[in-house]
């Protein structure tokens, strides 16, 4: 595994530290002195987003399958998110399967420069009816077998 080197000034649970901070999966230590980012001219580095109600980003929606999930893991990342979950709308149960699977070979292949898809937020089907708010009305009573 190859070890990232950002250089910078690193915002810890101490306060700012301008130094190197050294990561492979996981940070594995950060060198420095404790500093004042404003008084120099070295980038910020800060702890990424955690978004747990995502359904798109970059023109796609997840409920559309295929590369979709790859799409909006990648557009999230730009934006300073580094994990999230996979958001699905209440939908015909061959949707959902279909949106799903794809958020699986997006989770078993992970792209370079994408946010991490951490597992799905299942959105419905089984939300009270009455209820809907955005939701289309695919709602439905769950049963143990579907579930």
């Amino acid at each position: 595994m190859m070890i990232q080197k950002l250089r910078g000034n690193i915002l810890t649970p101490d306060g700012w530290v301008n130094g190197t901070l050294h990561s492979t999966a996981r940070i594995g230590a950060i060198d420095g002195r404790p500093a004042d980012p404003g008084a120099n001219g070295d980038d910020y580095i800060i702890p990424g987003f955690i978004d747990l109600h995502v359904h798109g980003a970059g023109g796609r929606d997840i409920m559309q399958g295929g590369d979709a999930p790859h799409v909006i893991a990648a557009m999230h990342a730009k934006h300073g998110t580094t994990s999230l979950l996979a958001t699905t709308m209440t939908a015909p149960p061959e949707d959902i399967v279909a949106a799903l699977d794809a958020i699986g070979a997006a989770v078993a292949a992970p792209r370079a420069g994408a946010a991490r898809i951490l597992g799905v937020h299942l959105e419905g089907p089984y939300i009270n009816s009455a209820k809907l708010g955005a939701q289309p009305a695919f709602a439905r009573e769950a049963t143990m077998a579907e579930v």
